[in-house]
């Protein structure tokens, strides 16, 4: 994984070319501190670049090794709550300890405190314990602000002879620029869909929710393992019925009501979702119907063989045209970026199936209540 990249850095390495301070971007989503650890591996031993590893690259893969340090950013009154004195542990070296590819859910509020660049300059100026060399890896490094910055700055520039710092980020342009300056930058690219898949099946995801998931992901193991976890592969599905239903002019509107009410049922002995629950139902949603939408579109004029599961829907996509499909692609991706915000979810999906049709009705619940009022154009959800 990324194995051109480490290449490329190990060439340099070897020829005396490589920083001293690295900014790995492209975040953990992208592998980034997969890298980082291929990296501390080859800096501390001559074997690291053997099958399997030996084991003491395996403690370096769980960022285990008194040369190694990990700097991550810690949530508000850390350890404040802790009444037995024992150490808390930091959630993002922890979480990375257990798997490099876990996602770190750091908040906007969370920070690197001066006292843990305190110990890093300390720690830096140390003679190495065990290894020829030190690697001090900085997780999330954006949320280095301008005081602890301040602390940091000439040891970046100018550290120890035998000492690497790696910073890693998914947001190079927070950085602060007085950061960044000192750092090569290393852009680490999105992972390819059968890297996500394979890491998803070894996280213990079904076969065919890894793949759907590693489809929709961009190449951010993150946001495939959250798809992964929301049955990836089912909401796809439900995402084309809804589409396919949509194309079709035989369907009435009861028909696609009657979808849009099983879509958004809740699972069996869950009464209701949470509003919460429900919004992040619809993001699926509309997310695969836009992976889908783009997926039509891009077969519509093609000349090679149609895959099988739009055979059925591209005769019906052709008589709307490319022109409205792209409309309606549009109306699609605005539902799916508003869906965290106060939006009806049945009369989302409602409109969002029957935005080609140009019926001027208003449709109803049984209760009496409005589900959506036509023409489509002029439907929008309440904010």
């Amino acid at each position: 994984m990324h194995e051109t990249i480490i290449g490329r850095l190990a060439r340099a390495y070897e020829r005396d070319r490589l920083g001293h301070c690295l900014l790995l971007t492209g975040g953990g989503g992208n592998g980034a501190y997969h890298v980082a650890v291929r990296l501390t591996q080859m800096f501390f031993c001559p074997s690291w670049n053997e099958p399997h590893g030996c084991q003491y690259c395996q403690n370096i893969g769980k960022l285990n090794h008194p040369d190694l340090s990990l700097l991550s950013p810690l949530p508000p009154r850390f350890g404040e709550g802790n009444a037995a004195g024992t150490p808390e542990a930091e959630p993002v070296s922890a979480a990375l300890s257990e798997d490099l590819f876990a996602p770190l859910n750091v908040g906007a509020n969370w920070k690197i405190t001066s006292e843990q660049a305190d110990r890093l300059i300390t720690w830096a100026w140390q003679t190495p314990w065990q290894a020829p060399r030190k690697v001090a890896i900085i997780a999330e490094a954006d949320c280095i602000n301008e005081s602890i910055a301040s602390k940091l700055l000439k040891t970046l520039e100018e550290p120890p002879p035998a000492v690497t710092f790696l910073l890693v980020t998914s947001r190079p342009q927070n950085l602060l620029p007085t950061v960044r300056s000192r750092c090569q930058i290393v852009p680490i690219p999105p992972l390819s869909e059968d890297e996500i898949a394979r890491i998803l099946v070894e996280r213990g995801a079904a076969e065919s929710d890894a793949r759907a998931a590693a489809m929709l992901a961009n190449g951010d193991v993150w946001v495939a393992q959250s798809l992964a976890r929301a049955g990836a592969e089912g909401t796809r599905r439900n995402a084309y019925s809804l589409i396919e239903i949509a194309l079709d002019p035989k369907k009435k509107p009861a028909h696609i009501i009657d979808l849009c009410r099983k879509l958004l049922s809740p699972p069996e002995g869950k009464t209701r979702w949470l509003p919460s629950e429900e919004a992040a139902l619809v993001g699926e949603i509309t997310r695969w119907m836009a992976w889908g939408l783009r997926n039509i579109l891009v077969n519509l004029e093609a000349s090679s063989e149609t895959p099988g599961e739009l055979r059925g829907i591209l005769p019906s996509a052709k008589r709307i045209g490319s022109a409205r499909l792209f409309s309606w692609l549009d109306e699609v991706d605005r539902i799916h970026e508003m869906a965290t915000r106060n939006v009806s979810a049945m009369p989302a999906l409602f409109a969002l199936a029957m935005y080609l049709r140009d019926d001027r009705r208003v449709f109803r619940e049984t209760d009496g209540s409005e589900i959506a009022t036509f023409p489509p154009l002029a439907w929008r959800p309440s904010l």
